[in-house]
């Protein structure tokens, strides 16, 4: 039988940032499976190039 997740865990920023192919384009991904997934939904690019850059945006907001 899971485990229930300790509420620090389900709060805890993702550490993961990831692009996957969405039947609307392309979706950005924050977590490391589906139930992250889920939890964090993220949005929906028409374009591979606009992912990106919304992905390299939070990176320099992060100082990567």
């Amino acid at each position: 039988m899971p485990t229930a997740e300790p509420a620090t865990q389900v709060l805890a920023k993702p550490s993961l940032i990831a692009i996957r192919r969405e039947a609307d384009g392309y979706g950005i991904r924050f977590g490391l499976n589906e139930a992250e997934d889920a939890r964090m939904p993220g949005p929906v690019f028409p374009t591979l190039g606009e992912a990106m850059a919304w992905i390299e945006r939070i990176d320099r907001a992060r100082g990567h």
